[in-house]
């Protein structure tokens, strides 16, 4: 019985899968193209990400005035549709959530909610509709201006 290694191949089906290996690789050249075009910005969606960083680049600057420094008074929570800024929270805020024990989303919504400098609670909200996850990393941030090591926090 022969293996597959051992047999012989003929030239003609070597010129076939040649062609087809050359085909299925143009298609897929094609096909990597066609998705990266589809995943570039328009220039409308180029200039909405433009104006949210500007947006988000004054708040903070209005944040720091406010509430005073970057990872010691208030943090960047740095997202794919635009960063929440949120503060420090009080020592009693922070000892009721500790208290309760919980880090459920409701939990976490009571940590996070009052501390949320920027952006207003309507566009906070719009932002957890579309990444609810956002709760969690703006709860995490919040423990770590407490005072939680980032790896405590994220042991959670």
């Amino acid at each position: 019985m022969q293996s597959q290694t051992d047999t012989i191949i003929d030239p003609n089906t070597t010129n076939e899968v040649q062609a087809e290996l050359a085909a299925l690789r143009a298609r897929r050249a094609e096909l990597e193209a066609a998705r990266e075009r589809k995943a570039e910005l328009t220039d409308v969606e180029q200039l909405e990400q433009e104006r949210r960083a500007v947006a988000d680049a004054e708040a903070l600057l209005a944040a720091i005035d406010e509430h005073g420094r970057v990872d010691i008074d208030i943090a960047i929570v740095d997202t794919t549709i635009g960063n929440v800024i949120v503060k420090r929270a009080s020592r009693a805020r922070f000892q009721r959530f500790q208290d309760e024990g919980k880090f459920d989303f409701k939990a976490v919504s009571k940590l996070v909610e009052p501390c949320v400098v920027y952006p207003d609670a309507a566009g906070f909200a719009a932002m957890l509709e579309r990444q609810p996850a956002i709760m969690t990393a703006c709860g995490n941030t919040i423990s770590r201006l407490a005072g939680v090591k980032r790896d405590e926090v994220e042991k959670k």
